[in-house]
């Protein structure tokens, strides 16, 4: 395979790397991965071409890796899916597989498979605004809502609705928020932090936004806006737990203030005392000529550059102090249970109990697997592959009361 890419001429990237993903509550089988792959090199137009693929679950949802060398082998010809566009031919292929297989179609999905057994785009598409990656990354380390959605949640509608600047700029204000004028395009202003337009709606771009409100007007703002906004929780989950990892951000983040403060006032203090023997040194000895000086000059300059290397090699050492983790996995270490419920939290709406169960331990057997496999293929008599019954065996030993290293042994033991 590296063989044949390394017979293009025209792309220096002839291979190229797709990855198809399953909701968290799916698993496909084998054939089910064999077929998808099928459906997915025929869409794309690379049927015949060398690829390697693999599944696996190292993150919450199965997914698929699919690697494919586009240099075509016996033509040599490099192929471009789609022309380029082959994201959007992606979604008609993961419509095409979600109907052929059964899965649930994802939320929002851009195309779905009619009645007649035709892939067509889904008019009932809502359109559906969620900050960037790097903003949901914040959110996600933190617990706490980006300034990203901060503008979507409060400016968005405010913007859609009026009908002049004035209007606009008043809405804002109400709301907290602020819009002005960067360069050629324009950003809102969360407190201090700001916001390109265009990232809360594409249709908020200056140039949009000039065609519907006429040309661009600044607005006057109250003091308010100017504020830095209170943090506030993404999530409804866990939101005692998040006030507390709020206020130990918050101690964590004074601490490093106050100690880049104390660096500070030390390099301060260290400039203070070597002009002092400057001015000490030269006074003392201005009447040995201009000779003595310079020499004395240079000594004195070696000294201070050592003093400034030590004070800088002090502040630069590795600081033991607390660092906080990323929200998810600080819930993890004081509870699994909390660290799932985060996990799923998006599932979990406002007023929905999520009750947690414990299941006493009422499996004694010492090997377990046999007994548990039986009992599955009993209750399951369909066909099933293989890693889909090992996974019905583990909910069940579990659900029995077998520790996940006692599970883990028995999978192990007859592997």
């Amino acid at each position: 395979m590296i063989s044949l890419a390394e017979e293009s001429i025209q792309s220096r990237m002839p291979v190229t790397h797709w990855i198809l993903s399953w909701q968290e509550n799916e698993q496909p089988t084998r054939e089910q991965m064999d077929e998808a792959v099928s459906l997915f090199l025929r869409g794309m137009g690379l049927a015949e071409h060398q690829t390697i693929y693999a599944l696996h679950k190292n993150t919450g949802n199965y997914h698929l890796h699919i690697v494919v060398n586009r240099t075509h082998p016996y033509t040599e010809k490099v192929i471009q899916p789609h022309r380029g566009f082959d994201i959007e031919a992606a979604h008609k292929i993961v419509a095409e597989i979600e109907h052929k297989q059964g899965w649930a179609p994802q939320i929002n999905a851009r195309y779905r498979v009619n009645e007649q057994g035709y892939v067509i785009r889904n008019l009932l598409r809502r359109e559906q605004v969620k900050p960037k990656s790097k903003a949901e990354d914040f959110e996600n380390a933190t617990g706490e809502k980006s300034a990203q959605r901060i503008a979507q949640e409060k400016g968005r509608a405010v913007i859609q609705k009026a009908t002049c600047w004035e209007e606009l700029h008043a809405g804002l204000d109400a709301v907290g928020l602020r819009f002005a004028r960067k360069g050629s395009g324009a950003v809102i202003f969360v407190g201090d932090m700001a916001v390109k337009a265009s990232s809360v709606d594409r249709n908020f771009s200056l140039s949009t936004l000039c065609k519907w409100l006429g040309a661009f007007e600044p607005g006057y703002y109250s003091q308010r806006t100017f504020k830095k906004p209170a943090p506030e929780p993404v999530s409804h989950v866990c939101r005692e737990e998040w006030q507390e990892y709020q206020k130990k951000r918050q101690r964590l983040a004074e601490e490093r203030l106050l100690a880049e403060k104390r660096k500070e006032e030390k390099w301060e203090d260290l400039g203070q005392r070597q002009r002092e023997r400057r001015e000490a040194v030269t006074a003392r000895l201005a009447r040995h000529g201009l000779s003595v000086l310079n020499i004395v000059r240079h000594f004195l300059k070696e000294q201070e550059l050592t003093e400034k290397a030590a004070l800088r090699d002090r502040s630069f050492q590795p600081e033991q102090a607390e660092r906080l983790r990323r929200f998810k996995h600080w819930l993890g270490e004081r509870s699994p249970y909390l660290g799932n419920l985060w996990r799923f939290r998006r599932r979990i709406t406002p007023g929905v109990e999520v009750r947690k169960r414990e299941f006493p331990k009422v499996g004694t057997l010492a090997f377990p697997y046999a007994a548990y496999r039986n009992m599955v293929k009993q209750r399951f008599p369909e066909k099933m592959d293989e890693s889909r019954l090992d996974a019905a065996i583990v909910l069940y030993m579990r659900c029995a009361g077998y520790t996940m290293q006692e599970v883990a042994n028995e999978l192990y033991r007859h592997v």
